[in-house]
């Protein structure tokens, strides 16, 4: 594992923004736009000049508001250093080679090239740029970029940094454009491309590269992520960028340690917005942190070589969160296990949204192993492992719900699943084993309200409670006390899927079968032998379950002496809607006997929890000829920025123009004040060449308008 030494303020850190005050874009700012450029010649003597001043080791900027253009040249045996404010650095096709000089003057500038505390740094390139030292063999502490200001690479071309890391304190450090580092470490060194406490943040449609390899005994990290003070560092990577790490040398597994991106427990990553994170190590871990978020179609393919538990493809040191949802896509080939946490993890690892992970294993531990986070996964999510040999996951707890779909597959003959304490699982949920064994291990309760089983053997040390799971496949269950608990399912036979599958019983326990509103059971066969009435008692095995169901005679009609219950009426299914602030009261169809009711006649409708995200609910209660009441629910989902629905909203700032059309072009018909209910009745999305705008037409006091959907909330 990584060594995690004592932090302290002299500890220098790395932050990547795609803006920052005073700079933006691929160029200077607009103050910096108009700032006065001083060529830096190829051909250097010492000496101060105007702006700038040279000696055997050094280029001192000392002009500032300047922008410095350095020649298509090699510079050489000289290290710059910044001491003016707002200073752009331009290059096109140079080499900066710094010196490694173990002289006062350069120890104290400690890289190739130095941005103090509290100055702001832009380099710009074009062509392609490289800033690092011929012999790199002596150097301190770095051979590329050292900065305790805020510094930005940008530009068109590419700038290559190497022979050394970026070493630097808690300001903030900009990519754009393409950027590749290197390190080479040292005996007895941690050595990290990039390093440092602080934040990162890379968006934009950058290309940044991190390799590290180092010598035996070192430390060979890409990103290394270290807290300072108890204050969390954050690495943000979006804006479709594209990041790619290497981490010791392919083939040496004589390093110590090798992550791609190592966090300690204070700090955070969060990969999203269409990025892309390839990840390669050889000796550890693709990521470590002690937060993580990967979600909003962020794409990581992470492959680690060595096989150690904690060499993983995800390792979730001292967890506080972790989870991977939204659209993104997550695919892990390791040696180690591909999900794996500390015994002092805080919550479980969620999988949500539409996610999708697969891990395959190919050392000896399970693809996945969480030994005190747990599994949660919700919605669509869908986990995927392969283990060649070894059990398939091991996990402390596993809870399902939404549409989610575990697939688990040992191709070695082993366990798929393990559960160190309990198994819950709820709505749609599925556990779809694809090896020969088929068999999960809970050693503490499993809980099923809902959803698909598909195993040959479930072996529970806890309790069973199995009230739903209609369309489950369980051949035994071996429960605390040794008796088979036999599930039954597979059903057959006429209107089979109007009968509500009996869940769980026990050797020789009475079942009672039940069928939904509008059938009976008409006959009910077990192993090919006939039962009478409703009910049957279990053998020691159910290999052939049939139930034949019928339609009930005609239902009672209701007349002015004699009420029917509300409660045998149908209720139509009421779409899930989107959280807009205000109360949400969707219709219902409500018949009887195929006959649509009407509301206000046959019955009235009220709400309950209907206004925030989350599940609500419609009362149904008769009236008139019907009595009773019947509960339905929807879901309220919660909104995601920038997308819209149906429903009520704010103007979210005064002055906002309704038109005519869903045009800017159109003549301003309205204008409301911040505050105003205006009901959206439509969604509208009109695509230019760059971007997507989004109307929204509204009804307001009886006319009709359209609006910006970003000025309303």
């Amino acid at each position: 594992m990584r060594k995690y030494t004592k932090v302290t303020a002299g500890i220098l850190s790395l932050v990547m923004a795609f803006t920052m005050q005073g700079m933006t874009g691929f160029g200077m700012t607009k103050v910096m736009a108009a700032a006065q450029t001083v060529t830096i010649p190829g051909s250097l003597t010492n000496g101060d000049k105007a702006d700038y001043s040279v000696t055997e080791n050094s280029i001192v900027l000392k002009t500032t508001g300047k922008i410095y253009e350095f020649e298509n040249s090699t510079y050489s045996g000289r290290n710059i250093k910044v001491e003016g404010d707002d200073i752009g650095i331009s290059l096109n096709n140079t080499k900066i080679t710094g010196t490694s000089s173990e002289s006062e003057e350069v120890k104290n500038m400690k890289g190739v090239i130095t941005v103090p505390k509290d100055k702001k740094v832009v380099i710009t390139s074009k062509g392609t740029n490289s800033i690092g030292v011929a012999d790199n063999s002596n150097i301190n502490m770095s051979a590329g970029i050292v900065s305790d200001g805020d510094l930005t690479i940008n530009g068109e071309g590419e700038v290559n940094i190497k022979g050394g890391q970026i070493y630097r304190s808690t300001s903030t450090t900009t990519y754009e454009g393409n950027v590749n580092i290197n390190t080479k470490g040292r005996v007895g060194e941690r050595e990290e491309a990039i390093s440092g406490a602080g934040s990162i943040e890379i968006k934009g449609k950058v290309h940044l590269t991190c390799t590290s390899s180092c010598k035996e005994s070192s430390y060979a990290n890409a990103i290394g992520l270290d807290g300072i003070d108890g204050k969390p560092t954050t690495l943000t990577i979006g804006g479709s960028s594209k990041v790619e790490l290497t981490s010791g040398e392919k083939g040496d597994n004589t390093h110590e340690d090798g992550y791609g991106i190592a966090g300690d427990s204070d700090s955070q990553l969060c990969i999203k917005d269409n990025a892309q994170v390839t990840s390669y190590t050889e000796n550890s871990t693709n990521i470590n942190a002690g937060k993580i978020t990967i979600w909003d179609s962020a794409v990581c393919n992470l492959n680690t070589q060595k096989g150690a538990a904690d060499d993983s493809a995800i390792c979730l040191i001292y967890l506080d969160s972790c989870s991977i949802t939204g659209n993104a896509a997550v695919n892990m080939t390791t040696a180690g296990a591909g999900l794996y946490d500390h015994n002092n993890a805080k919550s479980p690892l969620e999988i949500g949204g539409n996610a999708k992970v697969t891990v395959k294993g190919t050392g000896e531990y399970p693809s996945v192993l969480l030994n005190a986070a747990g599994l949660k996964m919700t919605d669509s999510a869908y986990l995927y492992t392969e283990s060649a040999n070894s059990k398939g996951i091991k996990t402390k707890t596993l809870d399902m719900s939404g549409s989610s779909k575990f697939v688990p597959v040992s191709t070695s003959g082993k366990l798929e699943a393990y559960v160190a304490t309990d198994l819950n699982m709820s709505e749609k949920a599925s556990i779809l084993p694809q090896g020969t064994k088929k068999e999960i291990q809970v050693d503490g309760n499993v809980k099923v309200t809902g959803g698909t089983l598909d195993l040959n053997t479930l072996t529970v040390k806890g309790s069973v409670s199995i009230t739903g799971g209609d369309s489950s496949i369980v051949n035994s269950v071996i429960s605390q006390d040794k008796k088979d608990v036999i599930l039954l399912i597979k059903l057959s036979g006429n209107n089979s899927s109007e009968v509500i599958a009996p869940t769980s019983a026990k050797v020789e326990q009475t079942v009672n079968v039940k069928v939904k509103d509008g059938y009976e059971i008409e006959s009910i066969t077990v192993n090919g032998s006939k039962k009478n009435g409703t009910s049957f008692v279990t053998p020691d095995k159910i290999t052939n379950l049939v139930v034949n169901a019928k339609k009930k005679t005609a239902p009672e009609t209701p007349t002015t002496t004699k009420k029917v219950s509300i409660t045998k009426a149908s209720i139509s299914k009421i779409k899930s809607t989107t959280y807009t602030g205000y109360k949400k009261k969707p219709s219902v169809t409500v018949k009887y006997n195929n006959k649509k009711l009407k509301n206000g006649t046959d019955y009235t409708l009220s709400y309950k929890n209907n206004t925030k995200a989350g599940t609500a609910k419609v009362y149904i209660k008769g009236k008139g000829k019907y009595t009773g009441t019947k509960t339905v629910t929807f879901k309220i989902k919660t909104r995601k920025k920038g997308t819209y629905a149906k429903g009520i909203y704010k103007v979210a700032s005064s002055g906002l123009k309704g038109r005519a059309k869903a045009s800017s072009n159109s003549k301003v018909k309205k204008v409301f004040k911040k505050g105003t209910k205006l009901e959206a009745t439509k969604v509208i999305k009109k695509k230019t060449s760059k971007k997507t705008y989004v109307w929204l037409k509204v009804k307001y006091k009886g006319k009709t308008y359209y609006v910006y959907g970003k000025y309303v909330r």
